[in-house]
Order: structure tokens, then sequence, then C-alpha cells
């Protein structure tokens, strides 16, 4: 029996990943960036097996602060994460001709933004959850 770690190789030492790295999980995805106590943390870049990748900052293994996300589709979303979704500011560009700038709540559009349609229809105003909202939402709707 090996006395290799599986996750990293190293030896069972009880230590954890710490710094940067390069690894390659068993489904074929891989990281490479920033350690911190064997979790994803600080900038790095994540490649999914199925295809997509995220090029960004990771917070306790999860994608956390400003990133870019390419879809296996051709879908590209920049802006901010929190806690693995996007949340905060950002764009989102779909492979078939739209986007959508703005604000954005747990992975939805929500608050103000602008969505370009592959029309050439824009509409510029408030979102609530993923849905176009003609006036300003009441206080307290978000």
């Amino acid at each position: 029996k090996s006395d290799l770690c599986p996750l990293f190789r190293w030896p069972k030492s009880g230590m954890y990943a710490e710094g940067y790295h390069k690894h390659v999980y068993p489904s074929g995805s891989s990281y490479e960036g920033e350690w911190r106590s064997g979790k994803k943390h600080g900038r790095g870049v994540y490649s999914y097996a199925g295809g997509g990748q995220y090029d960004g900052d990771f917070l306790d293994d999860k994608r956390h602060g400003s990133g870019k996300y390419t879809y296996p589709d051709g879908d590209v979303y920049q802006g901010d994460f929190v806690a693995g979704r996007r949340e905060g500011r950002g764009k989102y560009v779909y492979a078939k001709g739209e986007m959508y700038e703005g604000e954005w709540v747990m992975d939805r559009m929500h608050g103000y933004g602008t969505y370009k349609y592959a029309t050439g229809k824009t509409y510029t105003g408030y979102w609530l959850q993923d849905t176009p909202h003609r006036n300003r939402p009441p206080s307290g709707a978000n």
C-alpha cells in the first residue's frame, strides 16, 4: 500500500496543501493556484473535465471575489462571486449573442441592469429574480 496521500501525492503526514500548486482530480478536472489548509484559497484557475473554466478568486474552496467563468457552451460571466454564486456586479455574455450587465443576487439577475437581446432590443431597468421589472422594486424586495 502506498504511503502517498491520494489528493496531493504527499507523504501522509497530516499536512495540508499550502501555497501555489496544481492538482488534477480523478474526474479529469484540474485546479492550479493558491491553497490554504488543503482548500482552494486565493487566486487560481479551475478547469472542468466536461468543459468550462473559472479563472479568479477562491475562498474556502468556493468561487468568491472577482472572476471569469467560461461555460462549456461558450457563455461567459465576468464579475463578482460570493460563496460560489454570481453575486454583486457582473456581465454575462451569451454565446447566442445576448448580454446582461448589472446586479446579481444568488445567481440571478436582480437589481439594476441592462439586457441586450440578439434582436438589437435593449432593456435597462430593474430586475427581480431574472425577470424585468418596469418599476423600481419596493424597499426590502431584494
